[in-house]
């Protein structure tokens, strides 16, 4: 299997707790494997609420990942 590098931008207070606004990962599939790899990767991570946007849209941990996504990390926010 190739290896696929995914960027992937944080957001908000997520960049405090990554060290950086953004970040590359490996050889993951979905969203499920990305998570568990930034819990892994950043433990602080498993302790703050926030959701994963590919390709601009909000997606669910099933939803299975392809090479150019871009792929955001969202603090919690709300509208005014």
């Amino acid at each position: 299997m190739e290896s696929t590098e995914f960027a992937i931008k944080a957001f908000g207070q997520l960049q405090a707790l990554i060290g950086d606004t953004a970040i590359s990962v490996e050889n993951v599939r979905d969203v499920k494997a990305l998570r568990a790899l930034l819990f892994r990767r950043y433990p602080t991570l498993a302790s703050v609420p926030f959701r994963i946007a590919v390709n601009l849209k909000f997606v669910t941990d099933e939803h299975v990942l392809q090479p150019g996504d871009e792929i955001a990390l969202m603090s919690p926010f709300s509208g005014g």
